[in-house]
Parts: C-alpha cells; structure tokens; sequence
C-alpha cells in the first residue's frame, strides 16, 4: 500500500513539474531571427482576435476526455474499470505535459515570426526597421513563437489520444444499429482538433506549416504515450485478475 500511494505521488508530482517548465519556459525570450526588408510582406498580415480564444481550447481538452471517460465508467462492466480509468488519466495527461515542454521549447529555439508579426511591431503600420520596433515587447516576444501552434499540437494529443482510447476500448465495426453515425461520432474528436489548428491559420496566427508540424507533434506524442500505457493496462489488468482469482479461491477452500 505505501509504495502504491508513492508511486502516485510521484506520478502527479512528475507531471506538475512539466507544467511548472512549462510555464517557465513560456517566459523565455525566444531567438531573434534577422529579417530582411523584403521579407517582411510576408509577416504583414491583419492583426486579429483568435477565432478560437485559449480558454476554449482548454475546455475541449480537459471536457472532451472527461466526458468519454464518465461514460466508459457508466457503461463499463469490466472489473478493472477502476485501474483502466485511473491509468487513462496519467497516460493522457503524461501526454499534455510532454507536448507542453516541447511546443514551449521549441517555439523558444526556433523563433519563428508570426504571420501578423508587423503589426505587432509597428501598431500603427509604420515602420521598415525590424529592429527598433515601437510595440509592446511582450507582443512582440510572441510574435516571434510562431512554430508549432500550440493550439494545433494540444489539440491533436488529447483528440488522437482519446480517440485511440475508444477504439481500443470499443467494436465499432460491429454495431447493433447506426454503424455510420457511431463510426462518425467515434471521429468527432480528430474533427474537432482540425478545426482548431486550422482556426490558426485563418485567423493569422500561425503559417500553414505551424500548423501542420504541431499536428504531427500532438500526434506523435499521443501514439507513443497510447500505447505504452495501454501495454501497462493489460499486464495490470492480469495481475488484477489473477489476485481476484486467488481470493476467490482462497474463500472456496476456507468454506
């Protein structure tokens, strides 16, 4: 019982940390990449409010999981329901700290302008000087964190992560009715997490390619976190097993 109550807390504490770099490194002045005159066409677009505010994206990836895990325990008649939810938990969320210190690491190495860089340089739209911009340096310091899209690669670890969670959980090539909407509802969440990297893009935040390389990131992260934790399921899940066949037997023999 003890080394099962560290081993949680050493789990929570671990993943707590990655978020703490996290935030930490977000703080951090990214590289400052020479741009030339003729370039900046291309760092001159509007200067507009997301389409999908951060807030949202933090609502789909925390209630979007939450939901189809209140439902695989509701509907779930399986005895390690208990061990099976708790080790989604820290496999998903395992996935969120990760992807967090690479988006943030390497938007910081990489500093890549954003599409609307100039105007966060020069509000007023004035300006040829890169160098001595007259924007709010914060602004500014975003400005140059354009690759991956956060949006983009959060959105596609919890979306592709919850998504192989349902397939591996549940049939959907035998349905009892309605295979197409099942099969559709089922990719709801990969749906979902294109509209919101897309989003980026439209709304001048991030180049095509941002987008693009945070998808493969968040996917990446997501198979790989997937399926290690779904290979600790199954070999917990036959030690649980096996341990409630021995009670089992254990009570036959005492009666």
């Amino acid at each position: 019982m003890l080394l099962l109550t560290l081993d949680h807390i050493s789990e929570i504490g671990f993943r707590l940390l990655l978020w703490i770099t996290y935030l930490y490194l977000n703080k951090w002045a990214p590289f400052i990449k020479h741009i030339e005159e003729e370039e900046l066409w291309y760092y001159r677009y509007p200067s507009v409010p997301s389409i999908i505010p951060l807030i949202y994206l933090y609502l789909v990836m925390i209630g979007i999981p939450l939901l189809v895990y209140i439902i695989s325990f509701l509907c779930s008649k399986k005895e390690t329901i208990y061990n099976d939810l708790r080790n989604q938990f820290y496999g998903i969320s395992l996935a969120y700290g990760i992807n967090a210190v690479l988006t943030a690491l390497l938007k910081v190495i990489i500093g890549r302008p954003r599409p609307n860089f100039f105007y966060r340089c020069f509000p007023d739209g004035v300006g040829i000087d890169i160098q001595n911009c007259t924007g709010d340096w914060g602004s500014q310091m975003d400005g140059r964190k354009s690759f991956p899209s956060a949006h983009s690669s959060f959105s596609f670890t919890g979306m592709v992560y919850i998504t192989l969670y349902m397939f591996n959980e549940y049939d959907f090539s035998h349905p009892c009715f309605a295979r197409g909407v099942i099969f559709f509802l089922a990719l709801l969440p990969i749906i979902l997490a294109i509209v919101i990297s897309l989003s980026r893009f439209c709304d001048y935040h991030h180049h095509m390619s941002d987008v693009v390389g945070g998808g493969i990131i968040g996917t990446s992260i997501a198979l790989l976190v997937f399926h290690y934790y779904s290979e600790y399921n199954i070999e917990k899940d036959r030690k649980y097993l096996e341990k409630l066949r021995e009670l089992h037997v254990a009570d036959m023999e005492v009666e």
